[in-house]
């Protein structure tokens, strides 16, 4: 369905919805940003939780990317969801 999309002028940032023949409707859309932490040791200590042992905090990651800096070893990801109707 990407490629149809494509072919058609559509981007993958835009909602998208089809009719089926039995009336339902399918449609496909982004899933909010989410951060995918691809490596841990990269990630400075400031970002880490308290717990023991220390984890990575995502939200305080999340914090950091949304002003548009780059934090080593995370980064935003954004997946896409079906729903039918």
């Amino acid at each position: 369905m990407r490629t149809e999309r494509r072919l058609a002028g559509w981007s993958d940032d835009e909602p998208y919805s089809v009719q089926l023949p039995n009336g339902s409707t399918m449609g496909i859309k982004l899933n909010p940003p989410s951060v995918e932490i691809f490596s841990a040791a990269d990630i400075p200590p400031e970002l880490y939780d308290d717990p023991k042992p220390p984890q990575p905090s995502r939200s305080k990651i999340a914090d950091v990317l949304r002003t548009g800096l780059p934090v080593p070893g995370a980064r935003f990801t954004r997946g896409q969801s079906i729903r039918w109707k």
